[in-house]
């Protein structure tokens, strides 16, 4: 196999194999259908992926996510201080019938709903309680 202490293509080139890189790479504009990635994957400036990115670990982004529509989990969504919603909620054209809030003094970890950290520390989770036939808030520690 020939050995080249550098190499420039200033035109395509087609690599029928694989490309192995040992050192340090920069690519400007690279296009391909499907790349693997064995260990971790830097990126300084912007990605844009058009199909699909899909990562069998960990990911962390250290600044913004941003999703054009909807971001999906499977299990859980964890903020470190805040989870936002932007959208402005409408209070319906119609009399509110009389609910509360209602504390169940019992612990759930397996309870789905909101979970915020309270003031001792604990977590709590709020959901919608509808036992009693009226909406109320239920919140219980997890």
């Amino acid at each position: 196999m020939p050995t080249f202490d550098s190499i420039s293509v200033t035109g395509d080139a087609a690599i029928n194999g694989h490309l192995q890189v040992l050192g340090g790479t920069t690519l400007q504009d690279l296009n391909t259908q499907n790349q693997t990635i064995q260990q971790s994957l830097n990126v300084n400036g912007s990605q844009t992926i058009a199909g699909h990115l899909q990562v069998n670990g960990s990911a962390t982004v250290l600044q913004h996510l941003g999703a054009g529509q909807s971001l999906s989990a499977n299990e859980n969504v964890v903020a470190g201080s805040k989870l936002l919603s932007l959208g402005v909620p409408a209070v319906p054209p119609v009399s509110a019938a009389p609910s509360g809030v209602n504390f169940y003094n019992a612990t759930n970890s397996g309870q789905p709903g909101l979970v915020l950290k309270g003031t001792d520390g604990n977590n709590y989770v709020l959901f919608i309680d509808l036992s009693s036939g009226t909406p109320t808030i239920g919140i219980h520690r997890v």
